[in-house]
Formats: structure tokens, C-alpha cells, sequence
């Protein structure tokens, strides 16, 4: 999940869910591609593109959808931000059990959007 290449990470996030890894396992390369600044926006992407298959993969009894939720928490585009919130506000996109985890990453998308926009301001002087 650490590849500057985009390639590879997609081919990573499909090794993710692919029949060589056990479920259990699954989402650990989603979640290490969170950490890799060159992936965020791309697991949106991906994320969103295979939230039907994870939302049968992992059922409501589950703690595991949540984790595909908090991995988008890297985002820093509020433009990004919109989106999923339009996505999960979708009835066939929502489910109760990652309302919590909803709720803190786009919390944090929030968090690391400002945080950018002050380190802008900040090297330009304008604080």
C-alpha cells in the first residue's frame, strides 16, 4: 500500500479482496494505503467502486465495513469530502454500522483540509 505508483496500488487493493487473502485480512492493505499520501484520493475511487461487494462481503455483525470508511480519513479535499458524503447519503450506500465511523472520517477530512489551508497561509504570511 507504501507505492508511489498508482498501478500498484490498485493491484494491491484488488489483492486485497481477492480469494488468496482471508477475509479477515482483507482490509490491512486498505489500511496501509491510507498512510501513503499518494493513495487517498485513488481509495476513494476504489472504495467507492467496490462498496457493493464489501457491503455483501461484510455483513452488519461485522466491525470490518467501518474500517474501509476510516481508511478514506487521509483525504484532505473537501471537494473529496462532498462526495462521499453525497455517496453515504444514499440508502443503498448506507448501513448503521458505520455511521460512527462516517461521522469521524469526514471529521478528519475536515481536520487535514484546514490544517493545509494554515500551513498555505502561514508560508505566505498572512497570519
Amino acid at each position: 500500500g507504501y507505492f508511489r505508483d498508482a498501478g500498484l496500488i490498485e493491484k494491491a487493493l484488488e489483492f486485497s479482496i481477492s480469494n488468496s487473502v482471508r477475509m479477515q485480512d482483507s482490509f490491512v492493505i486498505n489500511a496501509r494505503a491510507a498512510a501513503n499520501p499518494f493513495a487517498a484520493e485513488l481509495l476513494w475511487r476504489w472504495t467507492k467502486a467496490k462498496w457493493s461487494l464489501l457491503k455483501k462481503r461484510y455483513g452488519s455483525g461485522t466491525h470490518m465495513l467501518g474500517r474501509y470508511v476510516s481508511a478514506l480519513g487521509s483525504i484532505k479535499s473537501i471537494k473529496t469530502k462532498k462526495d462521499i458524503e453525497r455517496f453515504f447519503a444514499s440508502k443503498e450506500n448506507w448501513r448503521d454500522d458505520i455511521k460512527l465511523a462516517l461521522r469521524q472520517t469526514l471529521e478528519q477530512i475536515e481536520i487535514n483540509h484546514r490544517l493545509i489551508e494554515f500551513n498555505k497561509e502561514m508560508a505566505h504570511g498572512e497570519k
